[in-house]
């Protein structure tokens, strides 16, 4: 059973019935539909204030609470500190090691000079990085088939065993820190964040 609500028509239509469903097709294509406006309540003096004061402190934000750089860098410091806890500190790696070491997993074969314009850092930058990682027997750096000139990163089993529980580690540390959002919030949030970094210029 159906019920079709127009501004001035109510109608319960049984599916069932193949005439009825056709004058539901019909209902719906002569008349538009209304457009419910939910009014919600209004914010009061305390919830506006409070919304923007930072997180921790209670310090007036000012004119910083619609910077993106400033919300990004509060967001942050709760990500970060669930990186140090879960992955920094028992597996001794830093942030970018771990991008650099999930990255080559997911993209065989990659070059370094990929790998930095990914990271957007310049060759010698990532080339420190690779050099550290290396040596801890995590990847390493071949020579490539086509262009001897090119440098192909490959995870050693060590770097993808560390790599492969780092991210288990940190998707559960995420969910712990988003658990106040919802999933449609969660994936919403996840993907204007894609948006602005897809945004950056080569």
């Amino acid at each position: 059973m159906y019920l079709i609500i127009y501004r001035n028509v109510s109608t319960y239509l049984p599916v069932h019935d193949p005439t009825n469903k056709a004058k539901m097709i019909k209902l719906v294509l002569a008349r538009r539909p209304l457009t419910a406006t939910v009014k919600m309540p209004p914010m009061d003096r305390d919830e506006q204030q409070a919304d923007d004061l930072t997180p921790q402190g209670g310090l007036d934000e000012g004119g910083m609470h619609g910077l993106l750089g400033y919300q990004l860098a509060q967001a942050a410091i709760r990500s970060t500190e669930a990186f140090v806890r879960v992955v920094g500190k028992p597996l001794h790696l830093r942030r970018v090691e771990f991008t650099i070491l999930q990255l080559a997993q997911e993209n065989e074969s990659v070059t370094a000079t990929k790998m930095a314009k990914a990271l957007a850092v310049t060759p010698p930058g990532i080339t420190i990085w690779l050099d550290r990682l290396e040596e801890r027997g995590l990847l390493k750096r071949e020579r490539g088939q086509a262009d001897r000139r090119t440098q192909n990163i490959r995870l050693t089993r060590k770097g993808s065993e560390l790599v492969t529980s780092a991210l288990a580690r940190l998707l559960q540390a995420d969910r712990e820190i988003l658990t106040h959002l919802s999933e449609g919030e969660r994936h919403m949030l996840l993907e204007l964040l894609q948006k602005v970094a897809r945004s950056r210029k080569s």
